[in-house]
């Protein structure tokens, strides 16, 4: 609706949880980019996962020059990440599900 996109962009902060209708999907990853300060999503498509960013934490991979890429996760997450995933694009899912389900224990470890 209007009244949301408003709100959207005129937003100093954006919390989404379980987005995963293509046309909703579509609707706020084009006005994502409007909120001024954090956008913190979880639980939802994976296109809109790549939005999080709170300070200079990104989620969103860019590529540079030389073909690798910068931002994204930082390296210990992206670590703790692959070992729940073989790295194929159909597990993915099962990753994350296993992640949902062992990431409330690992929470008593980050200060």
């Amino acid at each position: 609706s209007s009244e949301f996109a408003t709100a959207v962009q005129n937003a100093d902060l954006f919390i989404g949880s379980l987005i995963f209708d293509y046309d909703d999907v579509m609707a706020v990853s084009e006005l994502l980019p409007h909120v001024k300060g954090p956008r913190l999503l979880f639980e939802c498509a994976t296109e809109l996962m790549a939005f999080n960013k709170v300070g200079s934490f990104n989620m969103e991979a860019k590529q540079d020059g030389s073909g690798s890429s910068s931002d994204g996760p930082p390296p210990a997450v992206k670590a703790i990440l692959n070992k729940f995933s073989s790295g194929k694009e159909e597990d993915k899912i099962n990753g994350y599900l296993k992640m949902l389900k062992v990431g409330p224990d690992l929470l008593k470890f980050i200060p």
